[in-house]
């Protein structure tokens, strides 16, 4: 209910992805995007695919429509929706990338969460042998549709939490370019 609106301030052409909620959730997402957001596109999952699943649904729906960029927003509403023009203005100097979030902690970062996005990274840059991969973790990207749906067929990457990073590590092999921004 919070995000729907923000996101319509943006006045992109949004795709939604429904993971399966139950009928009486997605009825009424369904009477919230009719209203908040006509035209939009919602997709709904029969059964629960996880976050992976939704962002491959969602970008293979926005390369059938037509378009040729995807910006991913998770719906938990952790994103900045005010970095998503240096999201856009990235997308705009490198068209064929994918353009990544890369979050800005200050020293209020848990441990946890520091040593685990630490120890992700590692991994990452070993899989790959490179460090061109900055942060595997975040969520907030815009993607070039046409290779990257390309390469979701192709390699068929997880459809739960490992995909934020194993899409990354796909296109490093794949010579997809990345380029990262500072986010909130």
């Amino acid at each position: 209910r919070k995000l729907l609106p923000r996101l319509v301030l943006l006045e992109f052409p949004l795709v939604i992805v429904d993971d399966a909620s139950p009928q009486a959730v997605f009825d009424q997402l369904s009477e919230l995007v009719n209203a908040a957001a006509p035209g939009s596109i919602l997709v709904r999952h029969t059964e629960n695919l996880g976050k992976g699943g939704a962002v491959i649904t969602g970008l293979n729906t926005a390369n059938e429509a037509g378009f040729t960029h995807a910006i991913q927003i998770d719906a938990d509403g952790q994103h900045d929706l005010g970095s998503v023009a240096r999201l856009v203005d990235e997308t705009t100097r490198n068209p064929a990338g994918i353009i990544c979030g890369q979050p800005q902690f200050d020293e209020s970062i848990s441990k946890l969460r520091f040593y685990s996005r630490y120890i992700t990274l590692v991994l990452v840059r070993l899989e790959t042998l490179s460090t061109e991969i900055r942060d595997a973790l975040c969520g907030f990207r815009s993607y070039p549709l046409q290779p990257v749906t390309e390469l979701i067929k192709h390699s068929k990457p997880g459809k739960r939490m490992a995909f934020d990073p194993e899409i990354l590590v796909r296109a490093v092999w794949a010579g997809i370019p990345l380029y990262f921004v500072p986010v909130k």
